[in-house]
């Protein structure tokens, strides 16, 4: 008879890694292959999964096997904070690998600070500069101080692709971790378009890699206002402040002036917008469609009956979305992913001698033959 290798696993941690990535029972034991009774008794400890099954529990839950030999569940594991909820009709459950992305960004996060403690380096603390200021415009005229940027230099940029690198290099140069979600994870755009998570040292903004260039521009300005504002933002909500961070947002990329001084020397008014003329128009600002039908609307440039047939035919047009930088390498994806200043760092310390290229390939989680492949290309 073949021997069945058991895994001697603490039964606690099997249901503490399945409950903090927000699988419930039915689901677990759907994707990993068993009955209902076999992962309740696993959780329970009156049966134990066998090694082959301990990888595919570990794979599902990302988790290191190590993990579920620890003697106890960790006592200072705490949950991300300042959740806002999703509408009513989501429910966080359902959507699992969005908190494996948080808990992979709060580990880059980490692993920076700790390299960078081992590098003697000193970390800056950011100062969130707009938690008092409440005038829309005002607002605007800071970040772009902060960013040292010109309404001319975004619509200077040739393409909407450029026009986010650049942005993204500007906000990035304030230590802010900017993340593009790992596409492994495939986060749908209804859980999640974008998060900002506050730290007095390196906060970090995240957006989902499945959204249009477009609209991660919008995102990546609205979640720096969540930070420069003093908050975090991790479910989209509809209180006055995501509602502030939108207006902000909204006339950063699509200011009122220039907007109307556009509308006006190409003869574009309520009785003659359309979808054509919409398209003209984001592409001289380099946003979303979406984005500027509800900015028209909100400047009464155009009117609701105008918004709502313009939008009927936009959902119509069956635009494809979340091609950001269309084929691209597997380098250029990982660094598309990580933030700079976080790769810089990791492979400061390996010049270092304080990690190898093994740490660098289970840090960045890639194949280790391309390790030295993306040194070479920062």
């Amino acid at each position: 008879m073949k021997q069945v290798n058991e895994a001697f696993v603490t039964p606690a941690l099997i249901k503490w890694t399945r409950e903090t990535c927000h699988f419930n029972e039915v689901d677990a034991s759907k994707k990993l292959g068993v009955t209902l009774k076999t992962l309740q008794e696993w959780e329970n400890g009156t049966k134990r999964p066998t090694i082959p099954q301990l990888y595919e529990i570990a794979k599902l839950y990302h988790r290191p096997i190590a993990v579920f030999y620890l003697s106890e569940v960790p006592k200072d594991f705490q949950p991300p904070r300042e959740f806002r909820k999703l509408q009513e009709s989501e429910d966080i459950n359902n959507y699992p690998n969005f908190h494996f992305e948080i808990r992979r960004i709060l580990d880059i996060r980490q692993n920076f600070l700790d390299l960078k403690d081992d590098l003697n380096e000193v970390i800056p603390t950011f100062s969130p500069s707009l938690s008092s200021i409440s005038d829309i415009k005002e607002a605007v005229n800071q970040i772009r101080e902060i960013l040292q940027i010109t309404t001319q230099d975004i619509l200077d940029c040739t393409t909407t692709g450029n026009l986010f690198k650049m942005l993204k290099r500007k906000v990035e140069l304030l230590n802010i971790f900017v993340l593009i979600s790992w596409s492994y994870y495939r986060i749908n755009l209804s859980a999640f378009r974008g998060m900002a998570i506050l730290f007095d040292t390196y906060p970090i903004i995240s957006i989902n890699s499945k959204d249009s260039v477009e609209a991660k521009i919008f995102t990546l300005i609205h979640e720096l206002v969540h930070l420069l504002k003093g908050n975090s933002d991790i479910f989209s909500g509809h209180d006055n402040e995501d509602i502030f961070c939108n207006l902000v947002s909204a006339e950063f990329l699509m200011p009122e002036e220039e907007l109307r001084a556009f509308c006006k020397s190409n003869h574009l008014s309520n009785q003659t917008m359309n979808l054509e003329k919409i398209n003209g128009i984001t592409s001289y600002f380099h946003v979303s469609r979406e984005a500027m039908i509800y900015r028209l609307n909100n400047l009464s440039i155009i009117d609701n009956h105008t918004k709502e047939n313009i939008y009927a035919k936009l959902k119509e047009s069956n635009q494809k979305k979340g091609k950001a930088f269309g084929r691209s390498s597997y380098e250029d994806k990982i660094k598309n992913s990580y933030s700079p200043i976080f790769l810089n760092t990791i492979y400061d310390a390996y010049s270092n001698n304080i990690i190898d290229a093994y740490d660098i390939s289970n840090i960045l989680n890639i194949k280790y033959d391309f390790v030295k492949k993306i040194g070479s290309s920062l």
